[in-house]
């Protein structure tokens, strides 16, 4: 595994970079700056050291107008530090509509900026696909960025909120411009054991 993610990383570093964002948070004039060592590069360590329990709820069908929610539980383990801890690795497996789901997320910090970029790969896509890009401030993990959805490319949310030494918060959301609002499809609330 180690050698997987070390060629992934590698891979990663060498040819993802991701091109800036309009209007990130380090260009407004009043964004302060996460006080934590390394400038942000420990923002995701609340996830190190433990076996995470994660309840799961998935909009049965997006930006459709919809309110109906699968649930499914999920283990989350595996947080390992890479490239000297400016990146990371964890791994996440559940069974959803009696199906094994087993994914890992890559995170990769960039030190210029200050921001984190986000990688996910799962069993059922098997491909790595870039997610992400954000930072935490006053606690608060916002990331952005677009993925396919329909034939069109959605605009994408992740945060993450109410971390504490055995919590933690995850939202995912597109971006309905009909309603001009953000749509959470996905939530996962993190417990230990």
């Amino acid at each position: 595994m180690s050698l997987f993610i070390a060629g992934v990383f590698l891979m990663l570093t060498t040819s993802c970079d991701q091109p800036s964002r309009e209007g990130r948070l380090e260009d407004k004039p009043n964004s302060k700056k996460l006080m934590s060592d390394n400038n942000g590069a420990n923002d995701f360590d609340f996830l190190a050291n433990k076996n995470w329990k994660v309840q799961n709820r998935v909009l049965k069908a997006r930006l459709s107008n919809n309110n109906e929610w699968d649930e499914f539980e999920a283990e989350f383990y595996g947080y390992q530090k890479i490239a000297g801890g400016y990146g990371n690795v964890d791994q996440f497996k559940g069974v959803r509509n009696g199906l094994e789901f087993e994914a890992s997320s890559i995170r990769t910090f960039n030190k210029n900026s200050g921001e984190w970029s986000i990688y996910w790969i799962d069993n059922i896509s098997t491909k790595l696909i870039y997610q992400v890009t954000g930072k935490f401030e006053n606690g608060i993990g916002t990331f952005f960025g677009e993925e396919p959805f329909n034939g069109k490319m959605a605009k994408l949310r992740f945060l993450w909120s109410d971390i504490t030494d055995t919590s933690a918060r995850w939202e995912q959301a597109y971006y309905d411009s009909l309603a001009n609002k953000w749509e959470t499809n996905w939530i996962m609330e993190f417990h230990t054991d």
